[in-house]
């Protein structure tokens, strides 16, 4: 998920296709792999969007224009802009977002989802790489995701 050049296809794709490394690959497969049992396990409507450090939150279908910037760039979206993404797209009070994101773009989504007026989290944000220290632990959490679709008793949904 790292928003530099040498990652992104060289002409305005829909923000699903612009990332091209197998590592972004593979995250959104498994991003969208649980959304999808979320979907048909729990009947709620769950949305896969992309955290661009230039542009914030992207629907996967949105077309953009390569970029290079990452979330330490002073170009990078601030924390306003991405609390006023949240709040347009309808994130409130107790919205959960689970999130399959590098530390330095949690950190920002969380920065955004913080309530200043009353000292607590507007949306919930839970780190899915939590307990995975690095980039190898991490593509195993994702491997998980995907793994237990395709288990024997997850076949018959």
């Amino acid at each position: 998920m790292k928003s530099i050049t040498q990652h992104h296809a060289s002409a305005p794709a829909p923000a699903s296709e612009l990332y091209v490394s197998a590592t972004f690959r593979h995250y959104l497969a498994a991003a969208l792999a649980e959304a999808e049992a979320t979907r048909q396990d729990l009947g709620h409507d769950v949305e896969v969007l992309i955290l661009s450090a230039k542009h914030g939150l992207l629907d996967l279908a949105e077309t953009v224009a390569p970029y290079d910037v990452t979330m330490t760039d002073a170009e990078a979206i601030s924390a306003e802009a991405l609390r006023d993404q949240l709040v347009a797209r309808g994130m409130d009070w107790d919205d959960e977002v689970y999130a399959m994101l590098p530390k330095k773009y949690l950190a920002r989504l969380e920065e955004a989802a913080w309530d200043a007026t009353y000292g607590v989290p507007r949306v919930l944000v839970f780190d899915v790489y939590e307990a995975a220290p690095g980039i190898g632990y991490q593509r195993g959490v994702a491997s998980c995701l995907l793994r237990k679709l395709k288990t024997p008793s997850n076949t018959s949904r």
